[in-house]
């Protein structure tokens, strides 16, 4: 989402949360830093990752996924899900590996990268072509997939998730940042009752500290709360 979108939006809505104006600013389709591909991931570019370093990476995350499998009598099948896949480099140097020291296992895997930026998962298809057989790359995860005997990996997804900007206050308690404009159209932020009842309830549970009595801010991750839960719920 542009800034003239996101204005246009606060400008309709009076004001948004922190964690929108977040998931707007990273994931947006056309702007978004990570939705649009504008980032640049590597050693010369905005950030870098151990999977982008090397691959010997990816290998030890392989040999985990091995010891897994073997665990679970070998299946025949086994679907090795990644959240936040990016370029495919650690699914590519996981997949090498597999293929040169676990080849029972690369036959049997199922690759499913999960990346929600076109221009990342155009990255992906192109450098996982030679495994193309086995490897799946989606912008959303199909739930069933979860239903089947699935191994999750992701490699510096949960931490750039959205989240609510919070603070306790000595006179307010909980409260949460919103995004509205100031007087010369800018973006400006306020703290105001939370949007949701939720947040309460996750720093009851998460941020001991509140019961302190002493002012400080804090996050909150509803989103990365739900993607746990969504995971682990479908493999009961």
């Amino acid at each position: 989402m542009s800034r003239e979108a996101l204005l246009r939006r606060i400008a309709a809505e009076g004001r948004v949360t922190f964690r929108d104006a977040m998931e707007a600013s990273l994931n947006d389709p056309d702007d978004g830093w990570y939705g649009s591909g504008k980032v640049e991931i590597g050693a010369r570019g905005d950030f870098t990752t151990s999977a982008e370093l090397h691959p010997v990476f990816g290998a030890c995350v392989a040999t985990w996924v091995a010891e897994v499998w073997d665990r679970l009598d070998r299946p025949k099948e086994l679907a090795i899900v990644e959240f936040g896949a990016g370029k495919g480099s650690l699914a590519k140097a996981m997949l090498d590996a597999l293929r040169t020291e676990r080849p029972r296992l690369y036959d049997a895997a199922r690759s499913v990268l999960v990346e929600c930026s076109a221009a990342m998962r155009s990255h992906a298809s192109t450098k996982l072509g030679e495994h193309s057989e086995r490897v799946e790359i989606v912008a959303a995860l199909a739930p069933e997939i979860l239903e089947t005997t699935t191994v999750v990996v992701s490699n510096e997804f949960v931490d750039a998730l959205p989240v609510h900007a919070a603070r306790v206050s000595e006179s307010c308690g909980v409260e949460v940042r919103y995004v509205t404009t100031d007087a010369d159209g800018g973006f400006t932020g306020a703290f105001d009752r939370p949007s949701t009842g939720r947040i309460a309830e996750y720093a009851e549970r998460f941020v001991p500290q509140i019961r302190s009595g002493r002012p400080f801010a804090f996050e909150v991750g509803l989103d990365a709360l739900d993607w746990v839960n969504g995971i682990t719920r479908a493999q009961h």
